[in-house]
């Protein structure tokens, strides 16, 4: 089995799990988990609007440069305990950017309009998720923080509705 079927196969498994339990959920919690994985990470939203790319390294981590400094700093940052508050803030900057980052892919994309038309959410959840995060560069969803990032984003499109983002 190659990674691109097992990564099929995750992404069905976290779109339907997001489908079935997103009522349940908090939008703070679903902050707060986006926010501790791109913490653990070592990563942060990409505010550059000129820029395709989702997610960049935290700035405090300079690695060319001070490749042991930064790379001290990184497993401090990942070992501590991480402040549910600057969290949630984190997670929910990173929805912000993420909205106005990938209106071009989920509204220009003739495919994904018109499954939310029709009503085919899960379909249009996979396609979404699938055009936006490698477009953006985001792949791995077998890394557990990928796919708690990537189980979140999906929580927030079912609250907000994916038609809402072309709004």
């Amino acid at each position: 089995m190659d990674s691109n079927e097992i990564d099929k196969k995750r992404l069905n498994v976290l779109v339907k799990e997001a489908v079935q339990n997103y009522d349940a959920v908090d939008k703070k919690h679903v902050y707060r988990e986006i926010g501790t994985s791109l913490i653990s990470m070592g990563l942060e939203a990409d505010s550059d609007t000129t820029s395709k790319c989702l997610l960049k390294p935290q700035e405090s981590f300079d690695f060319k440069n001070e490749p042991l400094n930064s790379r001290k700093l990184f497993v401090d940052t990942i070992s501590r305990e991480i402040p549910a508050g600057n969290a949630e803030k984190i997670g929910k900057d990173f929805w912000e950017i993420f909205k106005k980052k990938t209106k071009s892919y989920i509204c220009g994309n003739e495919g994904i309009i018109k499954l939310i038309k029709n009503g085919k959410v899960n379909e249009a959840l996979e396609s979404t998720i699938v055009v936006v995060l490698i477009s953006m560069g985001v792949s791995g969803l077998w890394i557990p923080a990928v796919a708690t990032i990537t189980s979140g984003i999906l929580i927030l499109l079912l609250k907000a509705g994916i038609e809402s983002l072309c709004e």
